[in-house]
């Protein structure tokens, strides 16, 4: 899919682009990147696509009509000056490393690269787009909302170095999560997010929620446990841990269904996940809670914790 724009090609990415087209993707590389160390593990993601190895899966997956992600650039000459990825999710086509070079800005280089992904998106029939955006990075939002995306929801990334302590008694009613029993709680989640935001990304059982794209690694152990309430949903915490090259890097998940928890039994979630994680050590440990944080929130600082950024997630459908 080629399309000439006033000067500038758009198209997909060509192996010959990549010197370019590092240039400025590294240049959206957001507060949130910063702010939590995901934006090494970014950096070296981009990176890798110099590979050999890289080139011949993404040429494969688009031989087979099965493309994991498409990487569409706006081009000048022979110089990369915008991007713009899609990732291929269940049932929605996730928008990623939109990035435009400083000397280019103002142009609507965005908006037109937003355009081709879904346009990609109808074609292949996914029915939705999704992103998600630094809250305060009001320029970028104006643009998106522009192109039709609405927010549906808004998370607080927090982080702390090391592993946390744990604060109180671990209850019986707090034990990993069985297949079934992810089976029950995957809708239950869905009853206390936007509806939107649940036909583009259900929760199901492999992935509870959408964070873990922005935060996880396919090579992270991962364990989820479940506090079945007295009086409410149950509650789940999901926690991966990743290898680094530096020392591991492990994320928090903690899920609320339409109730929100107490402060005793949103720390007696954390703490059960702290104990599977303390025998790995990772370096830093990462949380993402949806808003209003509550007394997730509150259990999270007194372990440590400091939110450091706000993401909001954005949808529209490819159809209209």
């Amino acid at each position: 899919m080629t399309e000439v724009a006033g000067s500038l090609e758009y198209r997909l990415l060509r192996r010959s682009d990549v010197p370019s087209y590092l240039t400025v993707v590294l240049q959206g590389i957001g507060k949130l990147e910063r702010s939590t160390g995901l934006d090494r593990g970014a950096e070296k993601m981009v990176r890798s696509l110099s590979r050999r190895s890289i080139w011949t899966l993404l040429r494969f997956s688009q031989l087979v009509g099965r493309p994991f992600a498409q990487i569409f650039v706006a081009v000048d000459g022979n110089r990369v000056v915008g991007t713009g990825t899609l990732l291929r999710l269940p049932n929605a086509a996730y928008v990623a490393g939109m990035a435009t070079d400083a000397g280019y800005r103002g142009r609507g280089i965005a908006s037109q690269l937003l355009t081709l992904l879904k346009k990609d998106a109808a074609r292949r029939h996914q029915e939705w787009l999704v992103l998600d955006v630094d809250s305060d990075n009001d320029t970028a939002i104006r643009v998106y909302r522009h192109a039709g995306y609405r927010d549906v929801a808004r998370f607080t990334w927090y982080v702390r170095t090391g592993v946390p302590p744990t604060m109180t008694p671990l209850p019986p009613r707090t034990r990993p999560a069985t297949r079934e029993e992810l089976n029950e709680i995957a809708p239950k989640l869905d009853e206390g997010r936007a509806a939107d935001y649940r036909a583009a990304l259900p929760s199901t059982r492999r992935r509870l929620s959408h964070n873990e794209v922005l935060a996880g690694s396919f090579r992270s152990r991962k364990q989820t446990w479940v506090l079945w309430t007295l009086s409410g949903p149950p509650l789940a915490l999901r926690v991966s841990c990743a290898p680094t090259r530096e020392a591991p890097m492990a994320v928090y998940l903690p899920l609320v269904g339409s109730t929100p928890p107490s402060l005793e039994e949103a720390a007696a979630l954390l703490d059960r996940g702290t104990e599977w994680l303390r025998p790995r050590a990772p370096a830093t440990c990462l949380a993402v809670v949806a808003e209003p944080t509550g007394a997730v929130g509150v259990a999270l600082e007194r372990l440590g914790f400091k939110g450091v950024a706000s993401t909001m997630t954005m949808v529209r459908s490819s159809s209209t």
